[in-house]
């Protein structure tokens, strides 16, 4: 029941479909749906009954709950991509584990794919987003040849035990501007002290 199909009846009821309270409508042959804004199913029902076209048996009409399945964006404007809800603020991580964001985002700018497959465990796991699993650290040396670029890592958690450990956090292209994906790094600590990636885990904000 877009405007067209209004426009059978008469100027009112034209008018009274070109408010607030009708975010969506849409046509399809002699069917149509509208999404009304109605506190309650009885002022939903006010708001049809009203009408000179239902009136006047121009339109026959049913009344139902609007439930989505799927996360949209009716009435409200679609998040650019890359955007996201509101920004996970910020921490400041131990110095052992600030080395390994710095190193990370050092050797991803240079493309030095050694650099970055030292940082993982002998045994480490890449896991990226649509592919299958990297295992190893020549492995991962080789998928990384040839990858890298701007980058600017952020942890917003972490938790360390006595071996084992993580990273949460987000990467943009700079610093001080919205993630443009998240990532997860598992840790493993060698008896020597030192904390190595165990797996590394990361997709984007953007929809598909």
């Amino acid at each position: 029941m877009d405007e067209s199909m209004v426009r059978i009846g008469d100027k009112r009821a034209r008018a009274n479909f070109s408010c607030s309270w009708l975010p969506l409508g849409a046509r399809y042959g002699d069917k149509g749906l509208i999404i009304v804004t109605a506190a309650s199913l009885d002022e939903a029902t006010a708001l049809f009954v009203s009408d000179p076209a239902v009136n006047d048996g121009i339109f026959v009409h049913d009344i139902a709950e609007f439930a989505p399945f799927y996360p949209g964006t009716v009435g409200q404007p679609p998040t650019p991509k890359g955007e996201g809800p509101a920004r996970l603020p910020g921490l400041e991580l131990p110095p052992d584990l600030a080395r390994i964001l710095t190193d990370y985002e050092k050797a991803w700018r240079a493309r030095d794919a050694p650099g970055l497959a030292a940082l993982f465990a002998e045994d480490g796991f890449v896991l990226p987003s649509g592919r299958p699993p990297v295992h190893g650290r020549e492995a991962i040396q080789r998928h990384y040849t040839g990858q890298g670029g701007a980058l600017s890592l952020r942890a917003f958690a972490y938790q360390i035990g006595e071996s084992s450990g993580y990273i949460l956090g987000g990467y943009a292209s700079r610093p001080g501007v919205g993630d443009t994906g998240k990532f997860t790094l598992t840790l493993t600590r060698t008896p020597g002290g030192q904390w190595l990636i165990l797996s590394d885990m990361d997709n984007g904000n953007a929809q598909p």
